[in-house]
């Protein structure tokens, strides 16, 4: 509902829209209506004002606490971004263990399936090229005397 001002109030001059009454203080318009004390900033212009109000009431099937609410505060989180969340079960200390991370989607799912330990993973550190091609290499430059000998017999104990 538009409630229309007067545009040039005096002091003291009471307004009626409906069924609610506001009286100009020189500054703001204050309800007079149903004993309600707020007061209502006005800006006095050639427009339509349109006020809207929203009492507790109004709020119905809210199953949120306060404190739930409360940890929404200062979220900037747009909704699809927040829908990445969707099913996500993992709790803060998990979550934490991401921080600062910066590989890349594919870069981690390069690991999926891995079953070395860390400490098979860490004979390989300082490689610099492929471990297959080095052996085939030095296997080639041995095979003509001169290098190591690559045909090795096993022998069980």
């Amino acid at each position: 509902m538009a409630i229309n001002f007067p545009d040039a109030p005096s002091n003291g001059d009471e307004f009626t829209s409906g069924d609610r009454t506001w009286k100009w203080d020189g500054t703001t318009w204050e309800s007079l209506a149903g004993g309600l004390t707020a007061t209502l900033p006005v800006v006095l212009t050639d427009l339509d004002i349109s006020l809207a109000s929203l009492e507790v009431t109004d709020i119905t099937d809210l199953t949120a606490t306060a404190a739930e609410l409360n940890i929404l505060d200062g979220v900037t989180a747009t909704t699809a971004e927040l829908n990445i969340l969707d099913g996500v079960t993992a709790d803060a200390a998990e979550l934490n263990i991401l921080d600062g991370v910066t590989a890349t989607t594919a870069e981690l799912n390069i690991l999926d399936g891995v079953t070395a330990t860390s400490a098979e993973l860490n004979y390989v550190d300082g490689v610099t090229s492929g471990i297959q091609s080095q052996l085939d290499g030095k296997a080639a430059a041995g095979s003509g005397g001169g290098g190591f000998e690559t045909n090795f017999l096993l022998m069980g104990a």
